[in-house]
């Protein structure tokens, strides 16, 4: 139930096949040290769980396909009518009449269906078991848990519960029955660790319905617009929230062909270009240095690197290139520039050595002081020489000068980032060959 909560959270309307097998359980316990107390996961309860398989997910209404899954998990509105069409969808509602079958099955290692067989033999047949609420819940022992399962099967979908209510009650069991309080650990699980995941999720589920029909790209392009405007660009994070929802917009608006759509998409380019150049375009080190980090990337990622996807992020929509030689490259500091040619060097890593190097170069030479671009130049550099040359042993002392020299001047310029170190370290190792 929290799994699907999250996904409702963040830009899905539905799952519409929910069964078993669509359900992952993984065993924590060979993997880590888990603790025997109240937290969750712990010794006694070490099962990690993931909702999967979204191949239906948003695309009945589109696809008028609402009868396609498992009939024994299938909520009653979404039975084809007497006239062959297909059922209605009423997405999270739908969901939680699958999710009572599936809690059934769980607690009691059967399906609730008083006779299984007969229920399942036909659409009509298993309509009338649902409206007749014949079902069979006597080995679930917890009163409160076969009412909620029972509230979960109700024929009408204004009747079921909420995801929300199903964790309450779970919860509420647990703590009662088995002294578990696993609320604290849901909330801390559901908590945003930085403003711009949940946009990211949202932008990254519309351009997931491209192509599942007009319908839905266009229900999905309305979201995201709803979503633009809600809040005002004003600093570095509101403008990278900006971009995960601008750029998934204008791959939506650009699928149709309309007067309306393009000035749309002229608006959202000249956006970009005024956040380029004035919220961001001038940043400086300190500045750049006192953003937030995010909790959901790894603590090793600099603020360079992620202020170089920003900048890349704006650029690309803006249509700014950059040896463009133009007002807004005038505008833009030494930081943004050197941000803006890391970006494209690292778009050329493996696919253009010459050029890669070049704007590695262009990195450095507009921010001497930033040690990232240094780095990275040490690392792909080497990572290019083991591809070439197949054997780590063929480095010759000047490639190993070099190399050493960008991550000394690294280290130097950031002494608390390990990577550069630990690079370091392996290159004078006498296992360097092996790593």
């Amino acid at each position: 139930f929290n799994g699907l909560q999250h996904l409702y959270a963040h830009g899905f309307e539905g799952h519409g096949d929910l069964k078993p097998s669509n359900i992952l359980y993984a065993d924590l316990s060979d993997r880590f040290k888990l603790d025997d107390d109240n937290k969750w996961p712990n010794v006694n309860h070490p099962w990690q769980i993931r909702i999967a398989d979204l191949g239906w997910a948003d695309a009945w209404l589109d696809l008028g396909f609402t009868n396609k899954a498992f009939r024994q998990y299938l909520a009653p509105e979404r039975l084809s009518g007497p006239d062959g069409a297909s059922g209605r969808v009423v997405p999270i509602q739908s969901d939680m009449f699958s999710m009572g079958i599936v809690a059934a099955e769980l607690l009691q290692r059967s399906h609730p269906a008083s006779d299984f067989k007969k229920a399942t033999g036909s659409e009509g047949k298993w309509k009338r078991c649902v409206e007749t609420g014949d079902w069979n819940l006597n080995e679930i022992s917890s009163d409160r848990l076969r009412r909620l399962i029972l509230k979960c099967l109700h024929v009408s979908p204004e009747s079921r519960p909420t995801p929300d209510e199903c964790i309450s009650e779970i919860c509420a069991e647990l703590l009662d029955i088995y002294g578990q309080d696993i609320a604290p650990t849901l909330q801390l699980w559901n908590e945003q660790s930085s403003p711009i995941a949940e946009n990211e999720h949202i932008g990254w589920a519309g351009t997931q319905t491209i192509g599942l029909g007009v319908e839905e790209e266009k229900r999905s392009r309305e979201a995201l617009e709803r979503r633009l405007k809600e809040f005002a660009v004003r600093d570095f994070e509101t403008c990278e929230t900006w971009i995960t929802l601008a750029k998934p917009l204008i791959d939506l608006l650009e699928r149709e062909y309309h007067p309306e759509t393009t000035v749309k998409i002229d608006q959202l380019r000249e956006s970009a270009n005024l956040y380029l150049t004035e919220v961001i375009g001038e940043m400086n080190r300190p500045g750049m240095e006192s953003m937030r980090q995010r909790g959901d990337w790894p603590k090793s990622v600099q603020p360079f690197e992620r202020f170089s996807e920003a900048v890349d992020g704006l650029a690309e929509i803006a249509g700014f290139e950059y040896e463009s030689d133009n007002a807004v490259s005038q505008r833009l500091g030494p930081l943004a520039l050197a941000a803006l040619a890391f970006s494209i060097a690292s778009r050329y890593r493996g696919l253009n050595g010459s050029k890669n190097e070049y704007f590695l170069s262009e990195a450095i030479r507009h921010a001497p002081e930033e040690a990232v671009p240094y780095y990275f130049r040490a690392k792909w550099r080497h990572m290019s020489s083991l591809i070439e040359k197949l054997d780590t042993n063929l480095h010759s002392d000047q490639e190993l000068a070099t190399w050493v020299a960008d991550l000394e001047i690294a280290i130097n310029l950031s002494p608390s980032w390990q990577e550069p170190k630990a690079f370091l370290d392996s290159l004078r190792s006498p296992r360097q060959s092996s790593e």
